[in-house]
């Protein structure tokens, strides 16, 4: 699989930006999604992140995630990951962080969740 990420952004929701990643997150690739995050946030934002077609994420996306969080969180806003493939859940229960990133079970959930 190709190390370049595909990206498709939805600003229709007001102050919710959804940015649907799929491909592979890695070393070479995590660069790309945290710019590509950080470019959609901006004070009292959420940005929903759909990772569900995520086929593999290192720990340099583990970074990139929890800068992406962290921006976010210091802006006010949030970060949310509605439905995250298996490889990404399972990186995240392993290193405990599912209990420290909003997870929800869909998309709808997290705009639902928003109220969006």
């Amino acid at each position: 699989m190709a190390d370049k990420l595909e990206f498709e952004v939805d600003r229709s929701r007001g102050r919710v930006v959804v940015l649907r990643v799929r491909g592979r997150i890695d070393g070479r690739s995590a660069p790309d999604l945290m710019k590509r995050g950080l470019e959609e946030q901006a004070p009292d934002r959420t940005l929903i992140l759909n990772l569900s077609e995520i086929g593999f994420v290192s720990s340099a996306g583990v970074g990139a995630l929890m800068v992406l969080s962290d921006t976010a969180s210091r802006q006010g806003g949030s970060v949310r990951l509605p439905a995250p493939s298996d490889a990404v859940m399972t990186l995240l229960k392993l290193l405990n962080l599912h209990n420290y990133l909003a997870i929800d079970a869909t998309e709808s959930a997290a705009l639902g969740a928003m109220g969006a």
